[in-house]
């Protein structure tokens, strides 16, 4: 289905924390479902670091973006990125304004000619080995960033809360591989009621050691949940923590865990 002009401006208003409470938590829904919606939200989210170091972005506007886009390390990196790659290229504009102020090749005696074009040459050379770390930057940041994973099917598990932080015995649950689905989503059953002015993270630890931050979590009834592809699903135990994030960016962690075992 194809996004609306009202889509766009919703999109912006929540990357920029503008929405009410129950908008967020009605986009965050969408963005769960609808993968057209996630990549319109990418996009926004390169303009409006594009406004803002262009310092297009209004007064009210420039404050919402230092302190509720900016929340998370991905897009500070982004934005350190674009901020580097835009000094770069305004240096280059100057040096090139001020070249076609200089005088004319018919003016400059053989040895000043020859230094020309080797300052030329020598900033050809610069140019192209900034856009080859350029490129490097961005494939790296491309294979390492958290990418959208669209599931066409789901196999659900609903878990509630264990005052254990290990996934031993029988307080995890159980979840069987292959799972016969594109993805595993899991509902976690709140102990309180549901904060809807702030947002959540789930933390997830593995049984070696590993710990992973999941950002994308919905919020649905009395519960959060999260959706994890089944191609990274691997044998073993786990434990999920949740975070309650407020709007000043502070977290709480919410006490005890959510316990499962991958078989």
């Amino acid at each position: 289905m194809a996004l609306t002009r009202n889509d766009l401006i919703t999109i912006r208003q929540y990357l920029l924390g503008q929405l009410g409470e129950e908008g967020q938590q009605d986009i965050e829904q969408r963005l769960l479902r609808e993968d057209d919606l996630f990549q319109e939200l990418e996009i926004a989210e390169e303009e409006l670091i594009d406004e803002y170091v262009d310092q297009a972005l209004s007064t009210a506007e420039r404050k919402q973006f230092e302190s509720y886009f900016l929340s998370t390390s991905e897009r500070e990196s982004k934005l350190e990125f674009a901020t580097a790659l835009h000094r770069y290229l305004s240096k280059k504009t100057v040096e090139k304004d001020a070249t076609e102020r200089s005088v004319s090749p018919s003016e400059l005696t053989w040895l000043e000619r020859v230094q020309t074009a080797w300052t030329r040459q020598t900033q050809l050379v610069r140019v192209a080995l900034f856009a080859a770390a350029a490129v490097i930057i961005v494939g790296a940041f491309w294979l390492v960033r958290p990418h959208r994973y669209a599931p066409q099917s789901y196999a659900t598990v609903t878990l509630t809360m264990s005052t254990s932080d290990r996934a031993a015995g029988g307080q995890a649950t159980k979840v069987k591989l292959p799972l016969g689905a594109d993805a595993l989503r899991i509902e976690m059953k709140l102990p309180e009621a549901l904060d809807q002015a702030a947002r959540y993270r789930v933390e997830l630890l593995k049984d070696t050691g590993e710990t992973r931050s999941i950002e994308r979590v919905g919020q649905y009834d009395e519960s959060v949940v999260v959706e994890i592809p089944a191609i990274q699903l691997a044998r073993g135990q786990y434990a999920l923590n949740v975070y309650l994030v407020k709007s000043d960016q502070t977290e709480h962690r919410i006490k005890g865990s959510y316990l499962l075992t991958i078989e």
